[in-house]
């Protein structure tokens, strides 16, 4: 292996473009790079524009404002700024989403005024079924012919409003003193809302079985003989949190997730291991009720005993340690004689 290196200059009396570079060496070797060569001009002006974080609908008017300004901060009036809105299907998988089949939903030239200020508006059509992606491109352009490009896009769905909270899957009984709720378009900015929210307590399985791949479309056991040919195979998904019954309420309130403070559990509240859900619900700016579900369980570290009936149980005393510390690791299983 080997190296080699050299300058040149570009020549000046030539046009801006791409440049091609090739070196050849013996044995038919060879390397190639490609450089854009620009005459650079310094700019004068620069533009922003905002970003969407209100609760939007299909069919609302929808209204984003920008503003251009040099940079010894003097508005630029009176430019053009052209743009256009364009509507695409949205897909959470990355494979798909360049793919996806876009439509010209807007376009036109608005002015910036006196402050440098200028406001894009449109309605936000629904184009597709699901889950639309607006994207807004706009180009503005002072009176010596400058332009500066800038683009935002933002997300509609069928639901404007989206509840979440910060309990994981697994808490630990001891740390598990207060939570989160959160409310989101489905863009991810926040949005002030009122949740309701209550925790149950979930019934818990007589014993614990190995949840099957997947759910047979006719059954050829009655369940009583199947659990006696495999009582550590589940018969159905009725062992899944989510068909769970619920047993009693453990706590319940409302907050205003404007106000970031957590929710804290009272020492009157009394957790203990098992199966929990929490069911949170609150109301659009149309006035449609929203709710959301989240099952989760609570493990207790420091004991020996199953938290709840499973095949297989796994803990760390520590989730982040230092070289040299001591982490504890915890197995268990609800079966016997394994």
């Amino acid at each position: 292996y080997g190296s080699a290196h050299g300058e040149f200059k570009i020549p000046e009396n030539v046009l801006a473009g791409n440049f091609h570079i090739e070196a050849r060496g013996e044995n038919y070797s060879s390397g190639s790079e490609s450089v854009r060569v620009e005459e650079y001009k310094r700019p004068t002006f620069e533009m922003e524009m905002d970003y969407i974080t209100d609760e939007v609908s299909f069919g609302d008017s929808v209204s984003i404002k920008g503003r251009a300004k040099s940079y010894s901060g003097v508005p630029v009036s009176d430019a053009d700024v052209n743009f256009t809105v364009n509507c695409s299907s949205y897909s959470r998988f990355w494979w798909r989403s360049d793919n996806s089949e876009k439509k010209l939903l807007a376009s036109g030239t608005v002015k910036t005024d006196g402050n440098g200020e200028f406001t894009i508006s449109f309605v936000a059509k629904q184009c597709f079924s699901d889950v639309n992606r607006y994207k807004i491109d706009a180009v503005v352009s002072d009176l010596n012919g400058e332009s500066h490009t800038e683009e935002r896009t933002f997300s509609i769905s069928r639901q404007s409003l989206w509840i979440s909270n910060s309990i994981s899957d697994v808490e630990e009984l001891a740390d598990f003193k207060e939570f989160k709720i959160y409310s989101e378009n489905i863009s991810g900015s926040h949005i002030d809302a009122t949740v309701e929210y209550e925790i149950f307590k979930l019934e818990e399985p007589s014993h614990a079985t190995v949840a099957r791949l997947k759910t047979a479309d006719k059954q050829m056991y009655s369940r009583e003989e199947w659990e006696k040919l495999c009582p550590a195979l589940g018969y159905g998904d009725e062992n899944t949190l989510e068909k769970r019954k619920i047993v009693s309420s453990i706590m319940k309130g409302s907050v205003n997730t404007a106000d970031t403070t957590p929710i804290a559990i009272g020492k009157k509240v009394k957790f203990t291991t098992g199966s929990y859900r929490i069911i949170m619900k609150a109301k659009d700016k149309d006035g449609n009720e929203i709710t959301d579900t989240a099952n989760f369980r609570i493990a207790d570290k420091t004991s020996d005993k199953m938290p709840y009936p499973m095949p297989s149980y796994f803990a760390l005393s520590k989730s982040s340690a230092k070289v040299g510390d001591k982490v504890q690791v915890r197995f268990g299983s609800s079966f016997s004689d394994v």
